[in-house]
């Protein structure tokens, strides 16, 4: 064994004996009914730190934790019970622990509760009950929640439908950088609904989302450097953004790209298709055709 191997291996010996010793003193306040380490010794068995990994002593202790009001053990059990971790999978038990969570004003037990609600899922469907708890987990900035909230009101699901409120709470999402809600938020302002019409803006919104890598974000943009709405049309460009659409699981850009092909060129198409390889290769932060590309110098 070379000394780099043994140092690494001494390394992580003493790293698994401190963890070890860690989890017996866990233990023991554990043992003593300490919520806290009630909790941290479920958070061990969970992640198997320091011990064996063991779902169903997971479970027991975040039980414990959560007998005495812990609202994140609360939680846990929760998500526990609705994966069917340490347990028979339980999506009624998943429902009461998310709910003792939530009332707690637990914002993701709120958002998960939204959720089973929504889907009628350990309790009665109801839109109503799922937009109550959406809007309470989003109060508290949680962003798929403010992203489902502004879905209800512009869908007018549990609610009568308000594009306007739809917006607000999209916008709210969006700034935080959620994809799905920049594109929503590009489509209201792209039809005007609840927003004043602005195609600056809608495209702004689907390439920020494109650039997350969201598919119909990029078949949104490909559509709008297509017809030049918002910006000088530019049918290589939008070809590009239909290779990434398509290769993100866009139901309508294979189509598109039919379509578009019989009006480019060759050198269009292979301008298109190497862009599109350099904004994946990239991770989305060189999605552009060069003008020597365009000129062939």
């Amino acid at each position: 064994m070379n000394r780099t191997v043994f140092l690494l291996f001494l390394a992580t010996l003493f790293w698994s004996l401190s963890l070890h010793g860690e989890s017996n003193d866990v233990k023991e306040k554990a043992l003593q009914g300490n919520v806290d380490a009630e909790f941290d010794l479920g958070v061990i068995y969970y992640n198997g730190q320091g011990v064996k990994q063991n779902y169903q002593k997971a479970l027991k202790w975040y039980h414990k934790a959560a007998l005495q009001g812990d609202a994140e053990a609360q939680f846990n059990l929760g998500i526990m019970y609705y994966r069917g971790q340490g347990a028979t999978r339980n999506y009624k038990e998943s429902a009461h622990w998310f709910q003792k969570a939530a009332s707690q004003h637990y914002a993701e037990a709120q958002y998960h509760l939204g959720i089973l609600y929504n889907k009628g899922v350990g309790v009665e469907q109801s839109a109503q009950e799922a937009l109550k708890w959406f809007l309470k987990a989003a109060k508290q900035g949680e962003v798929k929640s403010q992203y489902n909230v502004g879905v209800f009101y512009r869908d007018g699901r549990g609610v009568l439908k308000d594009n306007s409120k739809a917006a607000e709470w999209l916008h709210k999402a969006a700034r935080q950088n959620l994809p799905n809600a920049q594109n929503d938020l590009g489509l209201l302002y792209l039809t005007g609904s609840g927003v004043a019409q602005i195609d600056d803006i809608a495209i702004n919104l689907f390439r920020d989302a494109a650039k997350l890598g969201y598919a119909d974000a990029q078949n949104n943009l490909a559509v709008m450097y297509g017809n030049g709405r918002g910006v000088p049309q530019d049918i290589a460009v939008a070809y590009m953004w239909l290779i990434l659409a398509n290769h993100n699981g866009n139901s309508n850009a294979k189509s598109g790209m039919a379509e578009l092909k019989r009006e480019m060129t060759s050198k269009q198409l292979t301008i298109a298709k190497t862009s599109a390889q350099r904004c994946l290769d990239s991770n989305y932060k060189l999605c552009y055709i060069l003008k020597s590309e365009r000129s062939g110098s």
